[in-house]
């Protein structure tokens, strides 16, 4: 770690050169998982740059916003977004987000709380990598069942406006102080909860994440937790690796692509032990 952190501050060109490879790698996993940016970027912006833990989670907020542009355009034109849920959600989630956000970096700005703030931040984050990690190997489990577990949600009814605006303020709340949850929390809350169908819940998830992690790392870089230019180099970098990523994903089977997610998100467990560890 010690080796990138010298390339990080005594040679701009290494550096920008590490961040661009960085963001071509993240680029080609977030392109073949469909995991949320969060859960990989945050363990690479800890380990690899040594950030702290408030930061990288600002830093990431960014990013998973920016890159989220495109293809929540992309949703809305095929219509795959439900803006009766969209709006409830958000509704609840963008001020809790951005409350969070704003205690968060508040309370790390002071001398007496920072060091909880930090250690709090980074045990949510890692909690909520494990439920990441739970959360797919129980759908991988489904999907090997002969009774496929989405024939149920033909005949579920759709939940009250109120239940939206309750699961979005969970949802805010999450992604406001860990950076992390735009697809882990908002898609099963979407398809299972709110029983909306999966098309719509996908588009609706990346729609309510772009818009929630732009108003969270607004509040982190006002702050000074937000490192701006390395965002912009990884998300440059990543726009290149999401296309590699397409036409991977086009020969790999379903099987191989949960087993490739699961991987990833093992290997970002195992990057975050790590950082707690050196």
């Amino acid at each position: 770690m010690e080796f990138f952190l010298f390339l990080t501050e005594d040679a701009t060109f290494f550096a920008s050169l590490l961040q661009l490879t960085i963001g071509l790698l993240l680029g080609i996993a977030m392109g073949l998982t469909g995991v949320g940016g969060g859960i990989l970027i945050i363990p690479l912006l800890q380990f690899v740059f040594g950030m702290e833990p408030v930061l990288s989670v600002g830093t990431a907020s960014l990013i998973a916003s920016l890159v989220k542009v495109n293809a929540s355009f992309c949703h809305i034109k095929a219509s795959n977004v439900d803006w009766q849920s969209v709006k409830g959600i958000l509704f609840g989630a963008v001020p809790i987000g951005i409350a969070s956000a704003y205690a968060v970096v508040r309370l790390n700005h002071s001398s007496e709380y920072s060091q909880l703030i930090s250690s709090g931040v980074q045990i949510l984050i890692i909690a909520v990598m494990f439920f990441a990690l739970y959360a797919l190997v129980t759908k991988y489990l489904s999907s090997k069942r002969k009774v496929q577990p989405h024939s149920r949600l033909l005949v579920q009814e759709r939940r009250p406006f109120h239940q939206a605006v309750l699961s979005g303020g969970l949802c805010g709340l999450v992604i406001g102080t860990t950076g992390i949850g735009g697809g882990v929390l908002l898609l099963p809350v979407l398809n299972s909860h709110l029983g909306i169908n999966i098309k719509k819940s996908v588009g609706s998830s990346i729609v309510i994440a772009l818009v929630l992690s732009a108003s969270t790392s607004f509040v982190y870089a006002q702050g000074g937790q937000s490192d701006i230019p390395t965002a912009l180099m990884l998300v440059l970098g990543s726009l290149v690796g999401v296309p590699i990523a397409t036409s991977l994903l086009k020969q790999l089977s379903e099987t191989s692509v949960y087993l490739v997610t699961l991987s990833v998100i093992c290997v970002s467990i195992l990057i975050m032990m790590l950082t707690n560890v050196f």
